[in-house]
């Protein structure tokens, strides 16, 4: 089985994903016996020019149309002042330099790339 979403079908079953949804959905339907795709927004046939359909509907079993999205993931988010704290990084940096050189013995040497 293959249970994926999609954005939006037609009424006989071709699919059309958007942004990240293209990774594995189409090969999972393409792979599974049967494959359910819940949508987004279901139209009428003949909407969707033939280069722009992802999945056949030769591919898919069943088209269910579900109600409500909500995108939890996608979050907006600000980023507060940057005055106060101008240390993160060069800290970060510094401890790793402190630590690397707690390694070191007399006579070793590094290649720093540079």
């Amino acid at each position: 089985y293959a249970l994926v979403k999609a954005w939006k079908a037609d009424k006989l079953g071709n699919l059309i994903f958007r942004k990240t949804t293209r990774n594995f959905n189409v090969p999972m339907c393409k792979a599974a016996r049967i494959t359910v795709a819940e949508v987004e927004e279901l139209v009428e046939t003949g909407t969707f020019s033939p280069e722009d359909i992802h999945i056949p509907a030769v591919y898919v079993d069943r088209v269910v149309v579900g109600e409500k999205y909500e995108k939890r993931i996608e979050q907006r988010t600000i980023r507060g002042s940057t005055k106060s704290s101008p240390k993160s990084s060069d800290s970060v940096r510094e401890r790793i330099i402190r630590r690397a050189a707690l390694e070191f013995k007399d006579g070793m040497f590094a290649n720093l790339g540079i």
